[in-house]
């Protein structure tokens, strides 16, 4: 199956191999720009229309959604039970994967549109604020995360190889 949202507000599943429509989910919102995320039997995905949603993924019926404070551009990453996306009222949110529940929020200063990855037992998300926040698994038996790096310590390294293309840039007519 391939899960897709679109700019006519639903969710659909399409037959992968045949493009057959199997199954489609109105959202209340104007469009969905975030990409699904799909474990464990479940679509999740964000709306413009604030929400976050869960869809079984075999039928499309409503499991759960939640209702964030601005539009969901942010696509959903789901790990150790716990789905987190980011949301255009500044906030990253952590939701239960089975219920919705709101486990935690984090704000940020700016939109966040970015969509979370994990890796390594972090979630890493970033925001219009310029920044990139990392937060970790809770009861993954990750290590605690590093402390931050004091900025008066970094450097660049400058001995690295700098690679330039070979090929010229076709002329524009500017």
């Amino acid at each position: 199956m391939v899960y897709v949202g679109s700019v006519d507000d639903n969710v659909y599943a399409l037959n992968a191999r045949t493009g057959t429509l199997l199954w489609k989910y109105a959202t209340s919102g104007p469009i969905i720009e975030s990409s699904p995320a799909v474990a464990h039997g479940v679509v999740y995905v964000g709306s413009v229309d604030d929400n976050v949603y869960a869809l079984n993924a075999g039928t499309g019926a409503l499991l759960w959604k939640y209702t964030t404070g601005a539009g969901v551009y942010s696509s959903p990453a789901v790990a150790n039970g716990v789905v987190y996306v980011g949301s255009n009222d500044n906030n990253v949110y952590a939701l239960n994967a089975s219920t919705g529940a709101l486990l935690w929020k984090y704000t940020t200063s700016n939109w966040v549109v970015s969509s979370p990855a994990v890796a390594n037992g972090v979630v890493y998300v970033g925001s219009v604020d310029r920044n990139v926040y990392a937060f970790g698994l809770k009861g993954s038996g990750a290590p605690a995360l590093p402390p931050r790096p004091d900025p008066q310590t970094l450097s660049p390294d400058l001995s690295l190889p700098v690679s330039r293309p070979s090929a010229k840039l076709p002329a524009t007519d500017d």
